[in-house]
């Protein structure tokens, strides 16, 4: 550990530093003592980081982002960082922030970035007023008032029941200005909402979610438009949803896994509509039959075409049709990059 110390005194320039589960409070010192211009220090999962290296990392005044989950720090301590550093602009914390909104003496218009577990989300709208990426965890309360937050272009969620914490009533107003929505592990996610009511968004990333679809939609919707890049995988519920996929008349990357109705036979139909003419990556990992047949039809229908994959979880395509399709594509000189 000691050359390791040594070290940083020759680090007069480091603007990052990241040290998971191993860092120690010597460590935090030393960067005190020899790197002014640190703007984002990470020590997530480091125990040996506790209360007392908050007086060393209130020496760092240019700090932008403290990442301290999982620590030793108290739920205290981490709020006087936060009161403290001039500049700060993330507000990142494994265990239930709420304590720690709670008694803050004041607002924190400068941070623009949210991550961890809350029970009221008037919280963040009275204390994050300017955040603009939200990722929520674990939630089990109505998060209906995130609809105040005006800021809000990206946000993800994690395990929790989008009944349950009002999902729906909170996309009405944040989707206008939502431009990546991630869901993971939600329970309930009801796509028709986020047709309606996200129309400016340009990602949307599904994953392992159980999910509702039963409006008809119409093509023309913004949202429809305006989707760039589509990811979802392992989710129950989305088979209705995927018959509007060619509605998409921009989408650019398309990502898919654990969808059994992505066979050959449904790609076949959504490029007889002239489906994703404009995609320039189509990734389908472990869904269902999948052969030559859908490789052919995606290369000779997509002239944007830059990435292929995954063909080695095709169970219609053997090794030899896989080497002799890589070949092809050497030999041309494509330019498409294909995963296995």
């Amino acid at each position: 550990m000691q050359p390791f110390l040594e070290r940083i005194q020759i680090l007069t320039n480091l603007r990052e530093f990241h040290f998971h589960i191993g860092c120690t409070r010597e460590i935090i010192i030393e960067l005190s003592k020899y790197c002014p211009l640190l703007k984002r220090l990470s020590v997530e999962g480091s125990v040996l980081v506790d209360d007392m290296c908050v007086k060393y990392m209130l020496k760092l005044r240019l700090l932008r982002s403290v990442n301290v989950s999982n620590t030793s720090l108290s739920s205290g301590r981490y709020r006087a960082l936060l009161l403290l550093l001039p500049h700060v602009q993330e507000v990142i914390w494994s265990g239930s922030v709420d304590v720690i909104l709670t008694n803050l003496s004041r607002s924190l218009p400068s941070v623009t970035k949210f991550d961890g577990t809350i029970s009221d989300a008037g919280l963040l709208v009275d204390k994050l007023p300017n955040v603009k990426q939200l990722l929520l965890r674990s939630l089990t309360h109505d998060m209906s008032d995130l609809g105040e937050l005006r800021n809000v272009t990206c946000l993800s969620i994690w395990n929790c029941s989008s009944t349950v914490i009002s999902l729906s009533d909170a996309l009405i107003s944040l989707g206008e200005t939502l431009s990546v929505l991630e869901t993971h592990e939600v329970e309930d996610l009801n796509i028709d909402d986020i047709i309606f009511y996200c129309t400016v968004l340009n990602e949307l990333h599904v994953n392992s979610c159980s999910t509702l679809c039963t409006r008809v939609s119409d093509c023309k919707l913004a949202h429809f438009r305006n989707l760039k890049k589509l990811k979802l995988r392992y989710n129950r519920g989305l088979s209705n949803f995927c018959s509007f996929l060619h509605f998409y008349v921009n989408l650019k990357v398309f990502h898919v896994a654990g969808m059994s109705q992505m066979n050959d036979a449904f790609f076949a139909e959504l490029v007889g509509v002239r489906g994703f003419r404009t995609v320039t990556e189509f990734v389908v990992d472990h869904c269902g039959y999948l052969s030559m047949r859908t490789i052919n039809l995606m290369t000779n229908n997509c002239p944007n075409l830059a990435k292929f994959g995954n063909i080695g979880s095709w169970p219609g395509v053997t090794k030899e049709e896989e080497v002799t399709f890589l070949n092809f594509v050497r030999n041309n000189n494509l330019a498409l990059t294909v995963c296995h």
